[in-house]
């Protein structure tokens, strides 16, 4: 039988988030009104966190000006 891979999910908060996509966490809000920039997931009620792999790879499609 063959072990299965655990997948493991590193969140971000939007302060990081920021950092590396490198915009503001203004800009961010406005990309993902867009449609434009990755969806956080709600990991409680009141806090809302990024897939750094997504971040990741949006800022890799997405170089700075």
């Amino acid at each position: 039988m063959a072990a299965k891979k655990s997948r493991s999910v590193e969140l971000i908060d939007w302060i990081r988030a920021a950092q590396i996509a490198g915009v503001s966490a203004s800009t961010i809000r406005r990309l993902i009104a867009q449609g434009r920039f990755p969806v956080p997931i709600q990991v409680s009620p009141r806090h809302r966190r990024f897939i750094l792999n997504e971040v990741v790879a949006w800022r890799e499609s997405n170089p700075p000006r």
